[in-house]
């Protein structure tokens, strides 16, 4: 139970690091790249703070492939084990990483656009966009399907939930600034102007920010998990005492 107590501590420390290693970031990039008006380049596709989210993408499978390891004595039927959730955790980060690298999600929208021979509209032009959510919904569905598990790591839940909201955040501001023609409604062009070379910022910063309560949750998860195996080893060992003086 100490152990358990001293990983839901640890977790307030680990989100107050990742946080506001996250703002450095967001905030020293858009400091060093205005002066040669290189904002816009920094955040979008291959720039710095792509390969900073990758970065984190992948501490995230990481720590979710240690918890995997902490709990695979009790992974006895593959994938309908509640453990899985960790090993799909772990390749999922790993996918969505590759996904920022790759751009597939980007990819995926051409295919659609090709097989289903579908004509691109101010609408459709946003499926790429609509992805990203889709993936953030595939992963909630995960969590409620396995929630056996999950529910071991209430204490992580509240950062998982604000990482979730502010990844959804993240999708409306890409879905909005897809196309200039929502704010043409709304703005002068040349605000609509002003507005679209800006709000990647806070749309790129927003799935920085998701990521860091992510990985302060999933850090939780790991201490717990692994006072959960030593308490289970505690258990064991007790019962073979049992046994050997019987």
């Amino acid at each position: 139970m100490n152990n358990i107590l001293s990983a839901v501590m640890n977790s307030k420390s680990t989100l107050f690091k990742v946080f506001w290693l996250n703002i450095v970031a967001i905030v020293g990039t858009v400091a060093i790249s205005a002066p040669f008006e290189k904002v816009y380049r920094q955040f979008e596709d291959g720039g710095f703070i792509t390969y900073f989210s990758v970065i984190q993408l992948f501490i995230l499978s990481y720590f979710a492939c240690k918890i995997f390891k902490e709990r695979a004595q009790f992974f006895q039927h593959p994938w309908k084990s509640p453990v899985a959730i960790w090993a799909i955790m772990s390749l999922g980060f790993s996918f969505l990483a590759l996904d920022d690298l790759l751009m597939i999600h980007e990819w995926l929208d051409k295919v659609i656009h090709d097989v289903g021979q579908i004509e691109e509209t101010a609408f459709t032009d946003r499926i790429d966009d609509l992805i990203i959510g889709l993936y953030g919904l595939l992963a909630i569905g995960g969590l409620v399907h396995y929630r056996k598990e999950i529910k071991k790591y209430r204490a992580a839940l509240p950062n998982v939930a604000i990482g979730f909201i502010l990844l959804f955040v993240t999708v409306v501001i890409d879905v909005v600034t897809n196309r200039d023609d929502i704010f043409r409604i709304f703005f002068s062009p040349g605000i609509t102007e002003m507005l679209m070379s800006w709000m990647i910022v806070p749309e790129e910063g927003f799935k920085l920010l998701s990521e860091a309560f992510l990985i302060a949750a999933i850090h939780t998860c790991y201490g717990i998990a692994k006072a959960l195996s030593a308490n289970n080893k505690i258990v064991e060992g007790g019962e073979k005492v049992l046994t050997s003086t019987v």
